[in-house]
């Protein structure tokens, strides 16, 4: 069976003996088309020495500054010499993290893109807080690196934030990365 282009471009498309069609298709994610458009992000801090223990100290802080777009996150890291506990804060407003944090500029992942990231992204330092804000997600990382792989299943609206804590067992060095995107939110 055959079935006729009705645009009159004499194609075809063909069906197999159970009535299925033969198609042919690629996939392209939505970070890979981010990245194409000049519209992906890496965020990411230095190394910082934390020597507080006992308490959370402020690893990063991120917010969407852009009035329309949407950020997507890819993943979300956390490095550390020593085991940590790791705390998500969403929307988070106060605390010394915020107005005290050390400003960072994220990396387009197009180096061909002259876009710039449309938002705040600071850097923490020992005993920097976050005094408010709604706990997404907790965790305990081992000795080098623990990922959240969330392929877009968490998304700031314009003007929402979030922020990265830790909580170190004994003093080390930690480091807090974001895989982002802009978009409208439905790629």
């Amino acid at each position: 069976m055959k079935i006729e282009d009705g645009k009159g471009s004499g194609r075809q498309a063909s069906v197999d003996h159970e009535h299925r069609i033969m198609t042919d298709a690629q996939t392209t994610t939505a970070l890979a088309l981010a990245t194409i458009k000049g519209d992906a992000f890496w965020v990411a801090t230095d190394f910082i020495a934390l020597t507080t223990t006992g308490s959370f100290s402020g690893l990063c802080y991120l917010k969407n500054s852009g009035t329309t777009r949407k950020l997507t996150f890819h993943k979300l890291r956390v490095c550390g010499t020593i085991i940590q506990q790791v705390q998500w804060i969403k929307k988070p407003s106060t605390g010394t993290l915020i107005s005290g944090g050390t400003t960072i500029t994220p990396e387009n992942l197009n180096s061909a893109s002259s876009a710039k990231f449309l938002g705040t992204a600071k850097k923490g330092a020992d005993a920097l807080t976050v005094t408010d804000g709604t706990l997404w997600s907790q965790m305990v990382c081992e000795i080098g690196h623990c990922e959240e792989i969330l392929d877009g299943a968490l998304i700031l609206g314009p003007d929402d934030a979030i922020a990265v804590v830790t909580k170190p067992s004994v003093a080390g060095t930690y480091c807090a990365a974001f895989l982002v995107s802009y978009g409208n939110g439905d790629e």
